[in-house]
């Protein structure tokens, strides 16, 4: 699984930790001083920071419950592309 996170550095300590801890690939980027990090933001249409992408599913700001919601589906869903048949 492949989690994006753009942030700002005000938000990022707590959101980083959480989803650090959780995600096996994590590219981060500060709007604010990435150059990637404002191109992504400005392509993702962003209006608010952080915006967390889990899979093909996009987060808008952070709750731990949404999160763990959205990185539960996104196991399932790779789990079952790994074992087709079961």
């Amino acid at each position: 699984m492949i989690a994006l996170l753009l942030f700002s550095y005000q938000a990022s300590s707590e959101i980083y930790k959480w989803v650090d801890d959780k995600a096996n690939t994590l590219f981060t980027y500060d709007v604010e001083k990435s150059s990637i990090g404002r191109r992504d933001y400005k392509a993702l249409r962003g209006t608010s920071v952080p915006i967390i992408i889990i899979g093909k599913k996009r987060m808008n700001g952070f709750t731990a419950a949404r999160f763990d919601n959205l990185y539960k589906k996104q196991l399932q869903l790779e789990a079952a592309a790994a074992h087709p048949d079961t």
